[in-house]
């Protein structure tokens, strides 16, 4: 009995990974992530590592000193850890035909996501009040005292209809003005200590011609007030003046929370797209592989917030 060759022949042999191409990409993309991420980190060590004062003692800033909230930094990493369990689960009941129930765990992934961010942005708001920015923090207590006395100087150089009423206010420039110049004359000849510094500041904090100026534009004013009521809850200010390496501190923490943050974001805009479909027209089988390499995606991210946690809040090196 004789047999046609084609239904004897092999199967076409298919090249390549045994995976979808959109799976291999995320991959790929995630390969180029890692080491992104890898050279900040390992930056970052470097950079703590070789932080020291004169004596040869480890010298990056404290927690206290930068207002680095450990608390928050945890209930982010509890936040992401829960999100990619959640995302494991969608993924799981769209595959199995569990629709709703995937629509409703991606929403709780959006959620978790959205809170990371509004905690991190807490926290954001605590070095911006206290004015923990790249280029900004004075590191030794001379360049305290010269940022307050520049302050000082911004507020005598405004126009004198915003120090007060028209009869008065030419005056209370030139008043504030004259303590200025005092103030410079000082610094010049480096007789202005932080301690006379902050005297100056207070009192014309107590000056009503010009105390709303100088209590809201010179910092001095605000960490004297941060200083007194942390004195009086816990007995000692850790707040300072100056940060020795702050702005190199303020440098690593932004650059690499905030690129970590920017991820999240991207990973608020992947997930969008498959919720919109699930709340307009439903999802499908079909979108268990988007979610799959969205979920890849965002594994990512909490692996990297995973090595960011204990690298910035914890660890003491």
């Amino acid at each position: 009995m004789s047999h046609s060759s084609h239904t004897d022949a092999a199967p076409p042999l298919k090249m390549g990974l045994k995976l979808p191409n959109s799976k291999l990409c995320m991959w790929l993309f995630l390969g180029t992530e890692i080491m992104f991420f890898t050279a900040l980190i390992g930056t970052y060590i470097v950079l703590r590592l070789s932080s020291i004062d004169v004596e040869g003692n480890r010298a990056w800033p404290t927690n206290e000193v930068t207002h680095i909230l450990t608390v928050a930094g945890a209930v982010n990493t509890f936040v992401l850890i829960f999100s990619s369990f959640l995302v494991v689960k969608s993924h799981e009941q769209v595959a199995r035909g569990d629709f709703r129930w995937g629509l409703i765990n991606l929403l709780a992934v959006f959620v978790c996501a959205v809170l990371f961010l509004g905690i991190k942005g807490y926290e954001y708001s605590g070095k911006i009040q206290h004015d923990i920015l790249p280029g900004r923090v004075p590191e030794t207590r001379q360049q305290a005292i010269e940022k307050a006395v520049n302050e000082i100087g911004a507020i005598a150089a405004l126009d004198a209809s915003q120090l007060g009423p028209s009869d008065r206010g030419a005056d209370i420039k030139s008043a504030l003005k004259a303590e200025h110049e005092k103030l410079e004359t000082l610094l010049r000849q480096e007789k202005l200590t932080i301690e006379e510094t902050e005297r100056r500041v207070l009192e014309l904090a107590g000056d009503e011609r010009f105390a709303e100026q100088i209590k809201s534009g010179v910092r001095m004013y605000f960490i004297y007030t941060v200083r007194q009521q942390e004195k009086k809850d816990t007995g000692h200010p850790h707040s300072q003046y100056h940060i020795p390496y702050g702005n190199l501190f303020a440098s690593c923490y932004f650059t690499m929370t905030g690129f970590h943050a920017i991820h999240v974001i991207v990973g608020l805009i992947i997930f969008f797209f498959p919720i919109k479909k699930g709340l307009l027209k439903g999802l499908d089988e079909a979108d268990a592989q988007y979610i799959e390499n969205a979920g890849l995606y965002w594994h990512f991210v909490d692996l990297v917030w995973i090595f960011l946690f204990p690298l910035i809040y914890i660890v003491q090196f």
